[in-house]
């Protein structure tokens, strides 16, 4: 199934559920590692939060002397239930959880996952007409 038949646009209504900022008790963790300032807790708190959150390994070693980068990391398979339970995006979580694979690495999944979460992002931002 391709990504744009997979991820239809969502209603006016329904964008507006998904990009809702959701209250602490709802909100997802996750953590950024960085060799400088070691591990950092991240609230993500809406689908826009997660995905300026992760970033995809480019190739870079974050840990070499002198790299800003570092490694977002974030439960997968916790993503997909606070966006099937919190967020109400059934599709969406349906779309990650079929390419998520027990036997491939953390950044390998989430390789495969990140267009699907800019996808909806940039859907549900043309729907509620932002920029």
């Amino acid at each position: 199934m391709s990504e744009n038949k997979l991820l239809e646009k969502p209603s006016k209504e329904k964008a507006e559920e998904i990009m809702r900022e959701v209250g602490f008790e709802e909100r997802l963790e996750a953590v950024k590692m960085t060799s400088m300032t070691g591990d950092k807790k991240k609230s993500i708190y809406s689908l826009k939060n997660l995905v300026n959150f992760l970033e995809v390994n480019k190739g870079i070693n974050p840990f070499e002397t002198n790299k800003k980068g570092g490694i977002t990391y974030i439960d997968l398979n916790e993503t997909v239930e606070w966006i099937k339970n919190t967020l109400n995006d059934k599709k969406l979580a349906y779309g990650i959880q079929s390419r998520l694979k027990e036997d491939e690495s953390y950044m390998n999944n989430l390789n495969s996952i990140k267009p699907l979460l800019d996808q909806r992002f940039e859907q549900c931002k043309e729907v509620l007409n932002k920029v």
